[in-house]
Parts: structure tokens; C-alpha cells; sequence
């Protein structure tokens, strides 16, 4: 059905969505222009009138206790032309919108890949929509929906989400049976446990308790550390002239020799750790953390979405190998 801005004579191309209490809240949108240049960009038109509704919703002062449960989550559809593209969004304290699929119509019947995957696309979004009005009734997701883990020893254990870090798919949890038992838990796309594992092993980094894998994504779960240490990047923010910073700086020298030697390379001054009660500037205990960016030597790649505003030797660009004799030297300059 169509529906029209309130108080405006504008109204998207067709809709779907479901009542909260009084207040309609859209879980399907679709834009349809003739072409690409016929008026405003379909895919900005079909956001903003998503937009639009959440702002209603969010400045109503009915239904305050409904809103609470949900994350106003949407499927975003644009057809200009012969081109369809795909997108979903949800708002947390902000719009995060995510395309998914393009696909275009006038595909040649030999083209069975493309063919396959506009057959995919219809199929999501028929699944997609029948269910979405659901996710309205149900609590709104304020942690990753992963609640247990498979220990190395194989044993499962469920536990509970304490923290979440800004920004960050980072959290602090505590295990449900035991719960003093503090846990660190991350969400990457790509991960080294052979390099973590070798770090542990030597006594720099922290006990790996557990990789899972699911939809392309990692669940790193670690022993939780960060009473105890603090970053070398805040360390040196704090008291730049530390008596720490030489001694750790040596600290983290003999741990990347032992790291090369045995194969890995290893990036980013974020990931030291640095121990908050070293009372002697001799034997500085350091910490490496977040693997994600660690790997075999000739395989390991700086990742595409590497900031280019952030100062880094020659040679550290997206999608380039890794090289920490050249990384190393520049960071503890």
C-alpha cells in the first residue's frame, strides 16, 4: 500500500509494515523509477521516507514502552530501469543502512550465475518480508544474539554480556555458571588463532579460550585482562615521558623477533598492552591483543578498509601484504 509523509503530498512507491500500538512503523519500502534520472535518487528517496516514519514514531509520546522493543528494522527496495538493488537498514542511535544485491533484469539466458543470483535475491526478499513483522514484537537486541561457546576442551559454556565498547564489535561478559569468571569477547571477519596461539605460548598475549565460526564471522573468546594493562597508545597519552615507554618499547622489540622468527607478522600499535603494576623500568610485561590484522609472513594483507588519514610507513596500503620489519621499525621510532 502507499503511504504519504505526514502533512506532506509525498508518499513512497508501495510499502509494508505493521501497527505498534497506534503508530505504523514500515518493514518494507520500495522506490520504482522509469530511469535513474527521472526526479530524486530512488535509493535516497525510499531512505528518507524510512527516516521520516522513525522520526515520527520516536517524537510521539504514545507507545513509549512499544518502541522500546524494537531497532525499527527495514528492507529497502529501489527498481529504476532495469536495475534492482537490495538494501536493509536498522537505527540504533543512528540511521546504518547496508546494501546488498544489484541485480538487472536484462540478463542473457546464458548468464546462469547472474540468473542465480536475481533468483536468490527474490527468494530472501520473499522470506525476508513475511517475517519481518515479527521482529517488531520481540525485545529489541542490545548484544550479539551469540550467548554460549565451544572451549578448545570442548566443553560449551553460556554466559552473559557485561559491556559493550563504543563503536566496536568488543564486549566484556561473565560465564552464567560461574559468574566471577570474567570472559572478552570479539566479533572479527578475519582472525590469526596461529599467531595468538604462538603469543600466548611465549608469554605475550592473553589465554585464547575459544574461535568459533558463523556467516563469515569469528567469535573470539579470551580471558578479559583489561583490569590489569593498559593500552601503550593511552601509556604514552598520559605520561609521554613514562619511564615505561623505553623498557616496554624493548619489551615489544623481543617479542616481534620471536613472532618473525617462528612466520608471523603482527600490526597496529593499539594492539599493546601494557601491565598497570610494573613497578621496574627492567622486565616490562606486555600484552599483543586483537590478531585480526596478524598472519603468516607472504599472507597476511592489510585489510580495505585500512584508514588512510592515519600516519603509516610506505608500503601499508589496503589490500598490500603485510611487512613488520618495515611496520615495527617505523612504530617504535
Amino acid at each position: 500500500m502507499l503511504h504519504f509523509i505526514t502533512g506532506k503530498p509525498y508518499h513512497d512507491d508501495g510499502d509494508l509494515g505493521v501497527f505498534v500500538g497506534t503508530l505504523w512503523l514500515l518493514y518494507y519500502n520500495q522506490e520504482v523509477k522509469n530511469e535513474l534520472t527521472s526526479g530524486v535518487d530512488p535509493w535516497v528517496e525510499g531512505m528518507y521516507y524510512w527516516i521520516e516514519q522513525i522520526r515520527v514514531a520516536l517524537t510521539s509520546s504514545e507507545e513509549t514502552e512499544c518502541l522500546r522493543k524494537t531497532n525499527f528494522p527495514v528492507v529497502l527496495l529501489t527498481h529504476f530501469g532495469s536495475y534492482i538493488t537490495l538494501a536493509v537498514g536498522v537505527f540504533t542511535d543512528s540511521a546504518n543502512i547496508e546494501q546488498l544485491a544489484s541485480i538487472h533484469l536484462n540478463i542473457h539466458p546464458s548468464n546462469v550465475r547472474d540468473l542465480e543470483a536475481g533468483a536468490r535475491l527474490v527468494a530472501a526478499l520473499r522470506s525476508t518480508t513475511q517475517l519481518s513483522a515479527l521482529i517488531f514484537t520481540r525485545p529489541r537486541p542490545e548484544f550479539p544474539f551469540r550467548n554460549s561457546c565451544c572451549t578448545f576442551d570442548g566443553a560449551t559454556h553460556q554466559f552473559a554480556y557485561d559491556k559493550a565498547f563504543e563503536d566496536k564489535r568488543i564486549f566484556t561478559a561473565h560465564l552464567v555458571q560461574t559468574p566471577s569468571t570474567k570472559r572478552f569477547i570479539k566479533f572479527t571477519r578475519r582472525y590469526s588463532e596461529a599467531a595468538h596461539a604462538y603469543a600466548f605460548d611465549n608469554g605475550f598475549a592473553p589465554k585464547l579460550l575459544a574461535v568459533d565460526r558463523f556467516y563469515g564471522w569469528f567469535m573470539i573468546v579470551m580471558e578479559d585482562i583489561s583490569d590489569q594493562y593498559i593500552t601503550l597508545w593511552d601509556l604514552r597519552k598520559k605520561d609521554p615521558r613514562s619511564a615505561l615507554i623505553d623498557p616496554t618499547c624493548d619489551s615489544v622489540r623481543s617479542a616481534i623477533t620471536k613472532l618473525n622468527d617462528a612466520g608471523f607478522v603482527h600490526v597496529r600499535d593499539i594492539n599493546v598492552l601494557v601491565r598497570k603494576d610494573n613497578t621496574s623500568a627492567a622486565g616490562v610485561q606486555i600484552m599483543f591483543v586483537d590478531w585480526d590484522w596478524a598472519g603468516f609472513k607472504g599472507e597476511a594483507k592489510y585489510p580495505h578498509s585500512l584508514n588512510p588519514e592515519v600516519r603509516r610507513p610506505a608500503g601499508a596500503v589496503p589490500g598490500a601484504l603485510s611487512a613488520s620489519s618495515m611496520i615495527w621499525r617505523w612504530y617504535l621510532s
